[in-house]
């Protein structure tokens, strides 16, 4: 278990295998002061100006908070005042904290002696040379001397010796500041001495690197230039670019100073190259642009055409091929000026690339043409076999497979000739690639395997690692996955060294998908995790370079991985990102992918029938090739087997078939392990298929949620039939109750459609009533007033010849013409094989609430005030009145809510909670009502309110009572209409809300006050529930501080535990102040703490403050009754001896216990009589029955 930064995560990865990385986010403002709360162990929350100090002085790092507090605490900045942390305004005031966390750390340092710090000064100089035999090397001293000083117990917490000897920092920022410490001209002396001692004592090549830091540090100009250059060289030897940077800057720099004016061109070259090999072109322009320059002034021609013509390059690579022709053609005029016909040749190989590039193949070839007859002419093998591979891309693009071999063996030949290997091994791999397109997958698996063996064999690593991309692929296509996996690992291992990041981000997504498809999902969640990053990269790369189509490819491929994340958000805005780019570029197969892709994301997102019908829509493009035709019928298929949609079931085994077929097509072409397994998937899931009758209906309850289910029956019915409407209700505990509507019927449609249904229920048989207008008894229905048109279905569900509900239909349309017998029996038939999956459904949907109430912790205890709470939650979900809910802070007001939401029809539906203490006056209207585009300043677009987004669910108003009277009006007008005006806005909105309110203020006393309207006040008081602070129901704290010492324990994995019987004794007794959340954060603090597997004591959940506090109900006592009646020891001395031997508060709470179970017992268990006997409160007698 280690510490690491979060620039060393990759780094770390490598070096320690299978390590697992836990991110430490930064805390923001609410989280500091809920830390440091429960770290001060307060009620209250501790203040705001102090939590702001604490994060600006350590961003929000949660060591260093801790760091910061323990600093405070030691130094006695912090005091407690009536045992409680003095962390007031006032105390604030007066406090001086730390100016960073860096200010703690220097301020614990400087308490060091001055020799010790010296040792230090060299120490943090040294890095991994930190050992005992080095410094004393340095210095000149004696070993145990300075063994003796490090090891000195001042130094705890500080350094710390490793297994080989080597001294470390405990914090990085300790030497980071020692070292920043230090005096600059002390500094260069230590350097200096520092690498003098490394140079005579150890072997060079080994510590080249160190060599070269310290001469540089100690400003040693010829030493520090040889060994900087040495050590760029040998990082870029081994491909290590971005570890040679900084020392061929530092070469740069020395060769200014040193006028070296041949070795500064040539280190603007090496920087130039570095920076373009990783992919920094525009730094690369920068140096080459001065090597330009500066080549011309020293008339060093070479360097002027390797300037040129990687600055074309740059051009190319960027999209702007007129530029890069402009520098090919004037480095192509001087090399004619000057009979270099070599670089004559380079710069007309190098025209033809944009000409590649803008597909004007013909073109580039002309030039190649001509470049290899120069080539050819100056006998330059080497060269034009390079050509060849150029000619045999375009011959690969043009899909001329057997030319582009050709010359690629053309070339391959001149290379073996010349025993260049590197070269060779990139026409083998090449060769490979073109012959795995060309369908002969043994011959591309001969050369891949050929070429990445020669790779290996000469340590060519950027050659190696694309051979094995491309070995890999062809073993993953072929089902090899250990092959597979084993290579795409070690191209991983090879890009990362190489920082080539497009091909990192392919590898790692390749690998995750390898895992994928192998359905290892706790691999492939951590591959796909480190591709996002690198794909990142890669799409900042390809847009800089204006690749476009690569650009798209990119785009769609981090988009699949976010999509697999089930990130839908970002996965929609890169795949519409890709699909525009897609469509600039004109590339129809990447537009059919992307519009492939946003629809699955659709589905996932929830708008599964728009994704469905559009899926279908998008098998009718011409466009699509065999694989994307297979691909689409197979997703169809999917997605109906999690969401079925009956008008289109009857289809579902066509789409399964389609896929299978053209799979099988494409498979014959070009073989695909993982295609091959989806064809078999499809095959096997193909025997399980059900018919659209009775077997079919039954099935949906392997597929259907109860949420669904409901909503997509109705659906179904609705458009069978021809309805305008559509209702179920099923039987609940409580009789019959409405289950799913459509959204058209409003209540008092809802009242007459469930009387109609019961009715039908009574009766036990389907009703038609063709038009409702000419039937006397219900003609007069409110609901019916006023309607021109209406026809009614009711059917019965039953199960066994019992009644468990029903389904009601409406048409209100005369143009849809009245219900017929032949629509009744065709609902007959539907609802008989309906029953058994409303049935479960229904089942299933009431545990599922049941289950979610239940976590919400509100309907825990049996007290009788409790049981009244819910009662009236349960009465008020069964209508949609305006609720009002009071009680005092803690007491669970917004859970109320929450479960009164959850058990309403409302509960698929939104619940938002809005706290109106804490929206500011101007602009609550805006936050509560949504306001229009440019409405006010900064109103840059359409924003909707709380009341819309809450359509047709919940809106919970916490602390009402806030609400400035200007705002009350306008909420009492929404509340009475059901519309709302957005601020700026110009046509009403109407909306269908239900809003359930909270205060802990008495609304009547602040009506009385003024300080709320009267009017909005009746208008709330519609239904009132009072919920009782934990000092009335003193029987539920027992059942409370179980319920969430059960909680707790099992989300922090702990062990059963228990309390304590003096503890819980002492909850009983304790005044809850805060209430239930008082409660809940205690218990929540003792399971983090307590670490035995012993009870929870009494000392673990109250301090010792709280529990004498508890004690003082024995000196309550002696103000209610007069003095004569207490008594001396020799008169207890009987009582006293039951209670020998222990301690002080075991003593008053066995003598506690005896008083009142005696009083009890004395007033027949009446506790009211017995507590007023004592003189005590009711609650005291809580533990006794």
């Amino acid at each position: 278990i280690g510490t690491i930064r979060i620039e060393e995560i990759d780094k770390i990865k490598i070096v320690i295998k299978d390590s697992e990385i836990l991110s430490l986010e930064n805390f923001k403002l609410e989280e500091i002061r809920e830390f440091l709360t429960k770290m001060f162990g307060n009620a209250d929350p501790v203040n705001t100006r102090f939590c702001e100090e604490i994060l600006k002085r350590t961003s929000g790092n949660v060591l260093f908070i801790q760091e910061l507090m323990f600093h405070l605490l030691e130094t006695k900045k912090l005091n407690k005042s009536e045992g409680n942390w003095d962390l007031g305004e006032e105390s604030f005031s007066e406090l001086i904290l730390p100016k960073s966390i860096q200010s703690v750390v220097e301020e614990r340092l400087n308490y060091l002696p001055k020799d010790i710090r010296n040792l230090l000064e060299i120490g943090s100089l040294l890095g991994k040379h930190f050992t005992t035999k080095v410094i004393v090397g340095i210095l000149a001293v004696k070993e145990d001397k300075i063994e003796s000083k490090l090891k000195d117990p001042i130094l705890k917490g500080i350094l710390d010796k490793s297994e080989n000897e080597i001294f470390e920092f405990v914090n990085d920022s300790f030497g980071e500041s020692i070292s920043n410490s230090i005096n600059t001209k002390i500094k260069k002396s230590l350097h200096k001495k520092i690498a003098a001692y490394l140079e005579k004592n150890f072997v060079e090549t080994e510590i080249l690197e160190e060599l070269a830091n310290h001469f540089f540090e100690a400003r040693v100009k010829k030493k520090s230039f040889e060994f900087c250059l040495k050590t760029g060289e040998k990082f870029k030897e081994l491909f290590l670019y971005e570890r040679a940077k900084p020392f061929y800057y530092k070469v740069l720099e020395l060769a200014k100073t040193l006028k070296m004016n041949e070795d500064y061109l040539r280190s603007l070259v090496e920087i130039g190259d570095l920076e373009f090999k990783t992919s920094k072109v525009e730094k690369a322009m920068e140096f080459y642009s001065e090597s330009l320059q500066l080549s011309q002034n020293l008339s060093n021609h070479n360097i002027y055409f390797k300037s040129a013509q990687v600055i074309g390059r740059i051009h190319s690579l960027k999209g702007n091929f007129d530029e890069a022709l402009n520098f090919y053609s004037k480095g192509l005029d001087l090399s004619i000026e000057l009979s270099q016909k070599f670089w004559e040749a380079e710069f007309l190989a190098d025209m033809a690339i944009p000409f590649v590039r803008q597909r004007k193949l013909e073109k580039a070839k002309e030039y190649f043409y001509q470049a290899e007859k120069l080539f050819l002419a100056k006998n330059n093998l080497k060269s034009t076999s390079k050509i060849y591979v150029n000619i045999a891309h375009i011959f690969y693009l043009e899909k001329d497979y057997e030319r582009s071999i050709y010359n690629l063996e053309k070339a391959l030949e001149i290379q073996e000739k010349g025993k260049n290997k590197n070269e060779m091994a990139m026409t083998l791999g090449n060769l490979g690639v073109v012959y795995n397109e060309f369908e002969n997958l043994e011959k591309a698996r001969f050369y891949l395997l050929k070429a990445y063996n020669l790779s290996k064999e000469i340590g060519a690593f950027s050659t190696q690692t694309s051979q094995v991309v491309g070995l890999a692929t062809i073993y993953h296509n072929d089902g090899d996955n250990e092959n597979a996996e084993k290579l795409y690992k070690e191209a991983i291992s090879a890009l990362k060294k190489l920082n080539e990041k497009p091909s990192l981000g392919i590898a790692y997504y390749n690998l995750g998908t390898l895992y994928k498809e192998r359905g290892v999902i706790e691999n492939n969640r951590i591959f796909f995790d480190k591709s996002l990053k690198y794909f990142e990269d890669s799409i900042s790369i390809s847009k800089l370079l204006k690749a476009e189509e690569t650009t798209a490819i990119f785009l769609i491929s981090l988009a699949e991985l976010y999509y697999f994340r089930n990130e839908l958000d970002k996965a929609l805005n890169l795949n519409n990102e890709c699909l525009e780019i897609a469509k600039k570029v004109n590339d129809s197969s990447i537009i059919n992918n992307s519009k492939e892709l946003k629809f699955l994301i659709e589905f996932k997102k929830g708008n599964k029938d728009f994704a469905i019908e559009n899926l279908i829509a998008l098998l009718k493009n011409e466009n699509l090739d065999l694989k994307q035709k297979a691909s689409i019928n197979y997703n169809i298929f999917i997605c109906l087997n999690e969401y079925p949609i009956f008008r289109f079931m009857e289809q579902i085994d066509s789409f399964r078939e389609n896929s299978i077929r053209l799979y099988t097509k494409h498979l014959e072409k070009k073989n695909e392990f993982y295609l091959r397994n989806r064809v078999n998937t499809l095959k096997e899931m193909g025997k399980n298929q059900f018919s659209l009758k009775p077997q079919f209906l039954n099935s949906l309850l392997k597929f259907i949620t109860p949420e669904t289910a409901f909503s997509e029956i109705i659906k179904y019915i609705t458009q069978e039939t021809d309805a305008n409407n559509c209702q179920i209700i099923l039987e609940k505990e409580n009789g019959f109750e409405v289950c799913e509507t459509t959204q058209n019927l409003n209540d008092e449609d809802i009242n007459f459609s469930t009387t109609v249904l019961k009715k039908a229920i009574s009766e036990q048989k389907a009703t038609l009533l063709k038009n409702v207008l000419e039937v006397p008894e219900l003609s007069q229905n409110k609901s019916i007033i006023g309607k021109i048109f209406l026809s009614v279905i009711a059917v019965p569900l039953f199960i066994e010849n019992l009644p468990i509900g029903a389904i009601y239909l409406d048409r209100t349309e005369i143009s849809k013409g009245f219900f017929t017998d032949s629509d009744l029996e065709k609902v007959k038939y539907i609802a008989q094989f309906l029953s058994p999956i409303l049935k479960r459904q229904n089942e299933i949907l009431n545990l599922q609430i049941n289950s979610e109430v239940h976590n919400l912790g509100i309907f825990i205890g049996n007290s009788p005030k409790m049981q009244e709470v819910y009662t009236q939650i349960e009465d008020a979900a069964e209508v949609n009145f305006t609720v009002y809910i009071y009680g005092e802070t803690g007491t669970g007001k917004e859970l109320v809510a929450e479960a009164l939401h959850k058990l309403s029809l409302r509960r698929k539906n939104k619940f938002i909670a809005v706290n109106c203490s804490a929206i500011p006056n101007d602009l609550a209207e805006s936050e509560l009502f949504g306001h229009e585009k440019g409405a006010f300043s900064g109103a840059i677009a359409t924003k909707k309110g709380k009341f819309e987004l809450a359509s047709q669910g919940t809106l919970f108003l916490d602390e009402i009572a806030e609400l400035s009277l200007d705002l009350q009006a306008k909420l009492l007008r929404v509340l009475q209409t059901n519309k709302l005006w957005r601020v700026g806005g110009e046509n009403e909105i109407e909306i269908n809300t239900r809003i359930v309110c909270a205060t802990n203020r008495d609304l009547k006393e602040e009506v009385k006050k003024g300080n709320f309207r009267e009017d909005l006040f009746y208008r709330l008081n519609i239904l009132k529930i009072e919920i009782p602070p934990l000092r009335e129901r003193n029987e539920d704290i027992h059942l409370l501080a179980n319920f969430f010492l059960q909680k707790y324990s099992k989300e922090l994995n702990r062990k059963k535990l228990s309390f304590s019987k003096e503890a819980i004794i002492g909850m009983l007794s304790y005044e809850w102040k805060g209430n239930v959340r008082e409660l809940e954060n205690t218990i929540a603090k003792v399971v983090v703490k307590h670490k035995s597997e012993e009870p929870i004591s009494l000392n673990e959940i109250l301090d010792s403050e709280k529990i004498e506090n508890l004690l003082n109900l024995v000196s309550e006592s002696k103000t209610r009754h007069p003095q004569n009646e207490f008594y001396s020891l020799d008169e207890l001395a009987d009582v006293l001896k039951f209670v020998e031997g222990k301690k002080l508060t075991a003593k008053l709470e066995i003598l506690t216990d005896a008083i009142l179970l005696e009083t009890l017992k004395r007033n027949n268990g009446n506790k009211s009589k017995a507590a007023e006997e004592l003189g005590t409160s009711r609650r005291r007698f809580a533990n006794f029955n």
